[in-house]
């Protein structure tokens, strides 16, 4: 599918109508027109700074204190629950900010912290709201009415992104020796309620195609995924909570869980000629062959991939499915793709389409992992935020905290 094609499938139903009339009007590509475009909108959304800190003024203990502690924290807890997709979208990621504080400082108040949004996490399933899905069912997972048309259901994503949060914090409580002491049997609960949660999904579950992989299908939620394989950033999502688990308590079959999504994932990433790896919001049902390259790949949006990498960026980190070489060329995939105009500009999709939109590049934190593998992708991170985002979320400055005191 050409950038052309991209064009209208962004634009929506109505433009897809017009795509023949499109295709006529346009028979050449312009990438520096499209570029430009996008350019325009992007300055539009992320107005660029007049004059830009240096990381070491903008990426500060001092700094994150400020923002995101104390009665910050706590009027960001006002909504707790996941009605609205608050929990699962927006404080899962400052537990995941408040884990990394602790591991930069080795200041225990941001543990303390990260324990508030767990209780919080813990005590506000369904089952103890008392709370029925659509289907009148009450499960021990974290439900919602905002995404599916039949009413309240509980995602797997959902789902998937408390849990790793949940395990996350446990592992990292475990650094912590008097802190985790003092947790007591509340440890068990928490991981107790996670796994509960996953399991309410067990039922999506389905190995294969081919041996070794695995997927999660649609279930009681949004009409057009009913028993159909999710999409990427989904499944990995609850990959993720699986390892994470798996990291905790060392059971093999959340450990065998986890690797099946991750090989399912890596078998569908489409190899390009550039020597990168790209992949749709949608996988593929069966295993990806031979090449394609870049502008023929609908790519996922920028803000999605960044969480269908979640999985990956964990087994890469413990040598397990994803090798260094596959790394590589998905740090291929930023440099060509998402942030291909350099000076901190990303696309919002991974292909670097031009007709993307710059409302869909939230959490560009998460792309700095591949730093490792090429510092170049760090520059482009660090770039975007010191350039045209002056108040950064909790997670994109306890990122660059991290980055900035590596060793």
């Amino acid at each position: 599918m050409s950038f052309v094609r991209k064009a209208v499938v962004a634009g929506g139903l109505c433009l897809l109508l017009l795509a023949p009339a499109l295709a006529a009007a346009q028979p050449a590509y312009d990438v520096g027109k499209a570029d430009k475009r996008y350019m325009k909108s992007f300055l539009a959304m992320y107005p660029k700074v007049a004059q830009p800190p240096t990381l070491d003024q903008y990426a500060t203990v001092a700094r994150f204190d400020d923002l995101f502690m104390g009665e910050k924290l706590d009027r960001t807890m006002k909504d707790s629950t996941n009605d609205e997709g608050t929990l699962a979208w927006w404080l899962t990621y400052y537990i995941r900010a408040l884990d990394d504080m602790y591991r930069v400082t080795g200041d225990v108040k941001y543990l303390h912290s990260s324990l508030k949004i767990v209780r919080a996490a813990v005590n506000c399933t369904d089952d103890k709201r008392g709370i029925p899905l659509f289907n009148r069912t009450i499960v021990p997972t974290w439900g919602s009415p905002k995404y599916a048309e039949r009413g309240r259901c509980a995602l797997v994503v959902n789902t998937g992104l408390i849990c790793a949060a949940l395990f996350e914090f446990l592992l990292t409580a475990r650094t912590a020796s008097g802190f985790d002491a003092s947790l007591g049997i509340e440890r068990g609960i928490i991981a107790d309620t996670a796994l509960k949660a996953m399991r309410v999904h067990e039922r999506q579950w389905r190995a294969g195609p081919e041996p070794g992989a695995g997927r999660y299908i649609g279930m009681d939620q949004e009409n057009m995924y009913e028993g159909k394989t999710l999409p990427a950033n989904r499944i990995s999502a609850m990959g993720w909570a699986h390892w994470m688990a798996f990291k905790f308590n060392g059971d093999p079959a959340l450990r065998d869980r986890a690797l099946a999504v991750g090989w399912y994932l890596r078998h569908r990433m489409v190899p390009a000629p550039d020597g990168a790896l790209y992949w749709p919001y949608q996988l593929s049902e069966e295993p990806v062959q031979g090449e394609q390259p870049r502008d023929k790949i609908l790519g996922e949006d920028t803000s999605h991939a960044g969480l269908t990498m979640a999985l990956p960026f964990a087994l890469a980190g413990d040598g397990q499915v994803f090798t260094r070489e596959d790394m590589a060329r998905i740090a291929k995939m930023v440099t060509n793709g998402l942030a291909r105009l350099g000076n901190g500009v990303f696309l919002g999709d991974i292909t670097g389409n031009p007709y993307s939109k710059p409302e869909r590049i939230r959490f560009i934190s998460n792309w700095l992992p591949l730093a490792e593998y090429d510092p170049r992708i760090a520059k482009e991170v660090v770039s975007f935020f010191l350039n045209y985002r002056p108040n950064p979320d909790p997670i994109a400055l306890s990122s660059l905290i991290v980055f900035q005191k590596r060793p």
